[in-house]
């Protein structure tokens, strides 16, 4: 997902195996930096903006340094991309904005953890009343990001640029493919993830960015490049360290060493190139190289259908096979016969999500204290969908260790026509014990799922002897998003992408 909050429903989980040994490839970069919790923050960082402009005026007394380049921040980062897009600052609207773009969500938790948190000690430290108070009452819904929630705003932009193929060169822009986001980086940004990158081996990722700092500090008229020609040397000396024992395996090596070709083509161009086209069987379909590498191609618009498949696929308007689709004809697009895929469009009002809609931003609940009522958690029949935290924030009590929000439901907590529809639409039965818990899903940019093949866990699964094995599955779409997104399915080589009221069944 490149640009917004995406979020699926689905009647079906995928599967996620614990004590993980799959190739590199399989695992992504950890972001557990849930959509719902940003937008919770990113209130909070509007309404904290808010009164410290209103506290100034009113007082018309000097704030801390810090204060300043916090208000100063949100000024070049987030209002200018609210004014950009035409949003007011006062809404809820506005924070999902926010989140939308991983440029203002990167700038939005390195306010708090850089700036924020030490101009309320500050305050706190010369005995004013009147800021720190306030300020936490304002993040009483969410705990106050750490360093580790940072550090995971910087992966997810590392992801997007690996999956993707973005140029630092252009994010710093506010370039993300297609999209101009009107929230830039500046050489302290690019440097500060250039250096994250390096510190993780990502030697492809880290090099552009150091890159990218150096031209805007020479576009900026400043010579602090030193340390930044430091960082390239060390970046050299380490990737070709590393290269021999490292490189079969690494996703981030270049083609050549370094110190022989500083011009040398990355392994992820390589190998897209290599592996395009071809389809393995079993495990290997879903997991190591040729599968990853083929993921990248389809969704970075290399599908590779072969031409005899194409000639048996089709799109129409459904009208026949009962006297419903005479009144609504159903747009169906057949996607692969063996499997059997297929998409429905825009089969599903939007307002039959609307009881389950809130859910997906309910699961950043962070606080024990926060009412189920506040989140409209009761309405939709949910308990709270957080995780006893393992390594909580400080004062929080549960933690999202995931990149996505999910929730579950039961057939009660749905639309009455939505799983109705769902039957009709598929032939398959799906209510009570027929399928597993519904879920939904909502996706961060950066943060995709890992490639996996739907199925229940295995012999000793719950679900196995009253059940039987999965035989299908099925993904409504909730959302549109600007740009990116989508299923994959790199076995077949093609990827379906998110419209809302849309189905996809395979």
């Amino acid at each position: 997902m490149v640009w917004g909050v995406h979020a699926t429903f689905s009647p079906v989980s995928a599967g996620f195996m614990e004590n993980d040994t799959r190739h590199p490839s399989q695992i992504f970069l950890d972001v557990p930096l849930a959509p719902g919790y940003l937008m919770y923050l990113a209130k909070a960082d509007i309404d904290i903006f808010n009164f410290l402009e209103s506290y100034k005026i009113k007082k018309d007394e000097k704030i801390s340094t810090a204060l300043e380049l916090y208000i100063q921040d949100f000024s070049e980062a987030s209002a200018n991309y609210f004014n950009a897009r035409r949003i007011g600052r006062t809404s809820w609207y506005a924070a999902t904005e926010v989140v939308k773009c991983p440029i203002s969500v990167y700038r939005m938790v390195r306010r708090f953890v850089m700036q924020l948190k030490d101009a309320t000690k500050e305050f706190e430290s010369v005995g004013n009343q009147d800021i720190p108070p306030k300020i936490s009452n304002l993040l009483s819904l969410v705990a106050y990001p750490t360093l580790d929630d940072f550090h995971e705003t910087m992966e997810s932009i590392l992801n997007l640029q690996q999956f993707y193929g973005l140029k630092p060169s252009k994010l710093v822009h506010g370039r993300i493919l297609t999209i101009q986001a009107n929230a830039s980086l500046n050489a302290i940004h690019a440097l500060e993830i250039g250096k994250f990158a390096l510190s993780k081996k990502q030697y492809t990722l880290s090099l552009s960015w150091l890159y990218a700092a150096k031209d805007l500090y020479r576009d900026a008229g400043m010579t602090s490049s030193v340390e930044i020609d430091t960082l390239v040397t060390k970046l050299v000396d380490q990737h070709d360290t590393d290269y021999d024992s490292e490189l079969s395996t690494g996703l981030y090596f270049f083609e050549e060493k370094l110190s022989n070709n500083m011009s040398a083509r990355t392994m992820r161009e390589v190998k897209m190139k290599n592996y395009y086209g071809i389809a393995p069987s079993g495990h290997e379909s879903y997991q190591g190289d040729v599968a990853y590498y083929n993921l990248l191609n389809i969704c970075n618009g290399n599908e590779f259908v072969p031409e005899s498949v194409k000639k048996t696929l089709f799109c129409r308007l459904e009208t026949k096979q009962n006297p419903y689709f005479a009144i609504n004809p159903i747009k169906m697009e057949v996607l692969s016969h063996d499997p059997y895929a297929v998409m429905m469009h825009k089969v599903f009002p939007k307002y039959y999500f609307r009881s389950t809609w809130s859910s997906s931003a309910s699961a950043a609940v962070v606080k024990s204290s926060v009412s189920l009522a506040s989140l409209e958690l009761e309405a939709a029949g949910l308990s709270k969908m957080s995780h006893e935290a393992s390594d909580p924030r400080p004062g929080s009590t549960y933690r999202i260790v995931a990149a996505i929000n999910k929730a579950h439901f039961k057939d009660t907590a749905l639309h009455p026509g939505l799983v109705s529809k769902m039957e009709f639409l598929t032939k398959v039965k799906i209510k009570g014990k027929a399928s597993d818990t519904y879920v939904i899903n909502s996706y961060l940019h950066g943060a995709p799922a890992i490639m996996h093949c739907d199925h229940l866990y295995g012999l000793d699964d719950y679900g196995l002897p009253t059940k039987g094995h999965r035989l299908s599955s099925i993904v409504l779409y909730m959302t549109d998003v600007e740009e990116g997104g989508g299923t994959a399915f790199p076995n077949l080589g093609f990827r379906t992408y998110a419209e809302a009221g849309s189905m996809l069944y395979w």
